[in-house]
């Protein structure tokens, strides 16, 4: 039998599929994928109007040589040839079942925008879509922009809002970017969007180190996510759904959130790269009251430790504590200091470490507004006198090397940690900065693991330092 015999009968055996693998196929894949195939192939004709899910970007109908910094001519262009695809989408008297979820992502053209917002007022109206999801990120980048852009951008976005209060009214999701509002308008957008589930601000704010306050007692809200935008202070006064907290590269001062009522609390991350501005601060301040909290992860950048060190008075804050994760460490700092942090969570499952070996931080200007690299009284920190941490199960070690630094953490977590079932050793991470660094597409992209690893590692953790059944799992880098 000839290939193209063979080739013919797969892609027979394929449509023989009943439609609902194929619709689960379809929606893996992007929105020009679904329609070329729609329209070579017959079978699969009728099922873009059967997706329950569609995740339609403006990006998609970009011209294939535009850069990151898109003109204006193609977003305009390509908001048009979007808004077509939805009209055939959500407007076709052909289609008979409802879309469960709507995710859009598109520029901050007023008037294309509001083209959109009729056609999801009315396709919400007739049954036809459950729940909108979108993203609206500025033609204009935040890093060319400046404040009179960030406050145009937020009126522009005010004007949609006030245009298509029913679109925001059956919004679950909602990413904005680069936009300054005012108080009362931030307000208005929160109270108004009652399905909100899901927020996220890029560089976004209320003015520059301003206070937003979020009291939202009937807010469905579970995930928040804040990223470099210019708070002092966040107050999450009441969010009674809130489940997941994320905050990226903050102004403030300090940590610009502070928790009133948020009693579903459960998952915190904070990530940042310390600047010469930022002062350490205490995490039994931070996280106050809450009770939930089990999962957090603190992530460093490879700069300064900016947590201050505060002994057994992290017991109780962290006594809920399932996961914790340490990442973003500079190579060059000790590691013992972590069990403090460790010692601290005698309910921790999952402790995770990662180091920062990114060499395509030094002699940058982000190197130079950043302050000195340090883990400060960390460093002089004793360890106290627990001898185990009962509850670990698994210990995840990123940016691992032989060194002594590294092995001699893993075998101080073995000995006090009777419990622990895996050990997941993971590569460095590939970085394409540190690859133009280097100049050379092996040296970065070359594992760190040898083809003999797991024997090297079997003599390095003799029976004096495991004496039971442990899995060691490695994760070299993918190239």
């Amino acid at each position: 039998m000839e290939s193209s015999d063979v080739q013919n009968n797969d892609e027979d055996r394929i449509s023989k599929l009943p439609d609902d693998m194929l619709l689960a196929i379809l929606e893996k894949v992007s929105i020009r994928t679904v329609i070329r195939t729609s329209i070579l192939s017959t079978r699969w004709r009728h099922l873009p109007l059967l997706l329950s899910r569609l995740y339609l970007k403006a990006d998609d109908f970009m011209p294939q040589n535009s850069t990151t910094v898109a003109d204006y001519k193609s977003v305009h262009e390509a908001m048009e040839a979007l808004i077509k695809l939805m009209s055939s989408l959500l407007a076709s008297p052909k289609r008979e079942s409802s879309i469960r979820t709507l995710s859009l992502r598109v520029g901050l053209i007023t008037t294309l925008l509001l083209d959109i917002g009729k056609l999801v007022c009315k396709a919400t109206d007739s049954g036809k879509l459950k729940n909108l999801e979108l993203e609206i990120p500025t033609i204009k980048h935040s890093q060319f922009s400046n404040e009179k852009d960030m406050h145009e951008h937020a009126q522009s976005l005010m004007f949609f809002f006030d245009s298509s209060p029913r679109l925001f009214g059956c919004l679950t999701k909602l990413f904005l970017f680069n936009a300054s509002f005012t108080e009362p308008d931030m307000q208005r957008l929160l109270l108004s969007c009652e399905q909100l589930q899901n927020l996220i601000l890029h560089d976004c704010d209320t003015g520059f180190l301003s206070v937003l306050k979020m009291d939202l007692p009937n807010s469905k809200l579970s995930a928040l996510e804040l990223c470099a935008c210019s708070f002092e202070r966040v107050q999450l006064i009441c969010l009674p759904k809130l489940v997941k907290l994320v905050c990226k590269h903050w102004e403030s001062h300090t940590f610009p959130v502070s928790f009133n009522f948020v009693p579903c609390l459960d998952e915190v991350r904070l990530i940042c790269t310390a600047t010469s501005h930022h002062a350490r601060f205490k995490i039994t301040e931070l996280l106050g009251e809450t009770t939930n909290v089990q999962a957090l992860t603190l992530n460093f950048h490879g700069e300064k430790i900016w947590i201050a060190s505060e002994g057994k008075k992290l017991q109780n804050s962290f006594k809920t504590l399932r996961k914790l994760f340490l990442h973003g460490i500079y190579v060059e700092f000790d590691l013992l200091w972590t069990l403090v942090l460790l010692e601290s969570a005698p309910s921790v499952q999952i402790f995770g470490i990662k180091i920062w070996n990114h060499i395509c931080g030094k002699d940058t200007q982000r190197r130079e507004i950043c302050s000195e690299r340090t883990i400060g009284s960390w460093s002089t920190t004793k360890l106290g006198g627990s001898t185990s941490f009962l509850q670990l199960k698994r210990l995840e070690f990123g940016g691992f090397k032989q060194v002594k630094e590294h092995l001699d953490l893993i075998r101080v977590v073995i000995k006090r940690a009777p419990n622990l079932e895996t050990l997941l050793l993971e590569d460095k991470k590939y970085c394409q900065k540190c690859e133009a660094v280097t100049n050379s597409i092996c040296s970065s992209k070359t594992s760190m693991f040898q083809k003999n690893e797991e024997d090297i590692m079997a003599k390095q953790f003799g029976a004096d330092d495991v004496n039971r059944p442990i899995q060691i799992i490695f994760q070299p880098l993918q190239c």
